[in-house]
């Protein structure tokens, strides 16, 4: 792939080791601002530590990530956070007795306080953006009875409240059923461009139905960064991770 000129996040000479085993060995990355970056590789590739490097709750061994310009490997993940990188992980941190418009007040009031807004503006951007999520139907149900997928949107809508400039996603439709999976490839469809995304995800499926550009890792390293279809179909990728069958 053709180096971007102005990333709004990259990786140089990523390392992470553990003791004596080298998890990630020289990473270089970046994606541009509004760009949507899907990131793949079999078990053991080096996904998850990528990820709580770019997050903040792994320190790198060696080299440096850098976002907006400035260099942010190895701070906490709050100032991470403060900074415009907004994280969903794999499993939903929800409070089971609060609604879902409540999860999502929490998230806008925090985030009108530390711009300077006002308070009444609170209502109507919670309204707000549980239409753009689609979760407006489920305002006043309690998240602890809610399904799997609905929890997974409603906590996406409480990172998309604070407006990040960047948002990771890690394995977000995991446990979805393929209803949910097409439901959230439209959430996410809908924020590319407006935010910058990166997407760490097994599901292939869902893949295909979000990807322009996939970066596949591999023992550590960046085995192959092209167009979604290219990299599903090539032979060293096949070979590592998909499965024949998989991609055919």
């Amino acid at each position: 792939m053709t180096p971007i000129a102005d990333p709004i996040i990259e990786t140089r000479g990523l390392v992470m080791r553990f003791g004596g085993v080298e998890v990630l060995r020289g990473i270089d990355f970046g994606i541009a601002a509004g760009e949507l970056r899907c990131l793949v590789g079999p078990n053991g590739a080096g996904k998850s530590t990528f990820f709580k490097c770019l997050t903040g709750q792994l320190k790198p061994s060696a080299g440096e990530i850098r976002f907006k310009n400035a260099s942010i490997g190895g701070l906490p993940s709050m100032d991470i956070a403060r900074r415009g990188i907004g994280i969903k992980t794999q499993v939903p941190s929800l409070y089971d007795g609060l609604s879902a418009r409540e999860h999502v007040w929490l998230a806008v009031k925090r985030r009108v306080a530390t711009v300077g807004g006002l308070r009444k503006e609170v209502p109507s951007l919670v309204d707000q953006v549980m239409e753009d999520m689609q979760i407006t139907p489920l305002a006043n149900r309690l998240v602890g009875q809610l399904a799997h997928g609905q929890r997974q949107i409603v906590e996406l809508a409480m990172v998309t409240a604070a407006e990040p400039d960047l948002i990771l996603l890690d394995e977000p439709a995991a446990g979805m059923t393929h209803e949910e999976v097409e439901r959230l490839a439209e959430l996410v469809l809908r924020l590319r461009g407006t935010r910058s995304l990166i997407v760490v995800e097994h599901d292939m499926q869902f893949i295909r139905m979000i990807a322009r550009t996939v970066t596949v890792l591999h023992q550590g390293q960046v085995l192959m960064e092209d167009d979604a279809e290219t990299v599903l179909r090539d032979q060293r990728v096949r070979d590592v991770y998909l499965g024949k069958r998989e991609v055919a």
